[in-house]
């Protein structure tokens, strides 16, 4: 096959826009269940401290690496 023709294009595109519309949409779901999960106080809370606890051990191997 040397040449792409137009209905090969087509069904690539298609493929592609298939493709990438799954991921997209998996991504508005799972952003929709995690702002449902964090509109609970105690959930945000947690992910704060988890957060700052990462922050507080990055630095501090930074500090101590250097």
């Amino acid at each position: 096959m040397q040449t792409v023709s137009l209905i090969d294009a087509g069904i690539i595109m298609l493929i592609a826009t298939i493709a990438v519309g799954g991921v997209m949409a998996a991504y508005a779901y799972t952003a929709s269940k995690a702002r449902q999960l964090f509109n609970n106080s105690s959930a945000t809370r947690a992910l704060n401290v988890t957060a700052g606890g990462i922050m507080l051990g990055s630095g501090t191997l930074l500090v101590i690496k250097n």
